[in-house]
């Protein structure tokens, strides 16, 4: 049986609390945690951490000026 598909709302959440996990966690910030604990797949956690980064780098690039 197939699972629903998340809605945006449910999306944007989960990838809140995918950034928190890991940042927070860094003992269990492995893909494969990841990936069992939220139910989702490897690609996706590659999504938002790349972008979160890629966001946080941006941030330290415009205060050192």
């Amino acid at each position: 049986m197939k699972r629903k598909k998340r809605t945006m709302k449910e999306t944007k959440l989960l990838r809140n609390r995918i950034v928190k996990h890991y940042f927070n966690n860094p003992d269990k910030n492995g893909y494969k945690h990841i990936m069992s604990k939220f139910k989702v797949h490897e690609s996706f956690i590659r999504e938002v951490l790349s972008k979160e980064l890629e966001n946080r780098f941006k941030k330290r690039q415009c205060i050192r000026g």
